[in-house]
């Protein structure tokens, strides 16, 4: 049996968290030094990294709990790395789908990984995808709550991201939600878009890997056609 494509009957948080503790156990955190091309102009990147920090669960639960209609929607997470968040977001929440990009093949591959049983034993979880891409050049047509956790981002990309996502609001006239720790100009970008960007709601507290304690803040953006 595949993965449900009904956003309804979704795991329930502690089911969810049990499910990613599992799928990541023998999941490498680690990568080695590899070179990797961005979009623009095809420029090599030295990609050494590990998974120094990110988003836990719990911190998932209270960011996605101040948007209130995500139900049938389409998740994309810009900068996916291992997945997690994917992952968790179609264990527990109520979207049709999810998605990651990530430019980095051995993150990729790690997703793939622990996703990889994804049909047989997650039956009640949403479709999930992993793609090798430019998270600010992808069509953003379908996705309808773009995640990011934007912390080493530069103002240029985040700049370049936010036109990408108001060019897919524009194009199938539908409102979009941006989930960014790093906060954008959004004065800047409605001298552009003629005020179609607004801050949704700052969320304060949002767990993460390396404050778990006090968190972090997130900001949600609504990009409107």
């Amino acid at each position: 049996m595949g993965p449900n494509t009904s956003s309804t009957n979704r795991y329930s948080p502690a089911e969810s968290k049990t499910l990613l503790r599992t799928m990541y156990a023998d999941v490498p955190t680690t990568y080695s030094r590899c070179d990797v091309k961005t979009g623009r102009g095809q420029r090599t990147i030295n990609a050494y990294q590990t998974v120094s920090g990110e988003i836990t669960p719990e911190g998932m639960d209270t960011l996605f709990s101040h948007v209130d209609n995500m139900e049938g929607g389409h998740f994309v997470d810009l900068g996916s790395g291992s997945g997690k968040v994917v992952a968790y977001v179609a264990l527990s929440q109520p979207v049709a789908s999810s998605r990651g990009i990530e430019i980095v093949p051995e993150r990729i591959e790690a997703a793939k990984m622990a996703t990889s049983a994804w049909g047989n034993r997650f039956v009640h979880a949403a479709p999930v995808l992993f793609q090798k891409e430019d998270m600010t050049r992808i069509s953003m047509r379908i996705p309808t709550h773009v995640y990011t956790c934007s912390t080493c981002f530069s103002d240029d990309t985040m700049n370049r991201m936010i036109r990408n996502v108001l060019r897919g609001a524009k194009v199938t006239n539908t409102t979009k939600y941006l989930f960014s720790q790093k906060q954008i100009n959004v004065e800047q970008i409605n001298v552009e878009s003629n005020n179609k960007v607004k801050l949704y709601k700052t969320v304060e507290h949002v767990q993460v890997t390396w404050n778990p304690t006090n968190g972090v803040t997130y900001y949600i953006y609504e990009v409107n056609p």
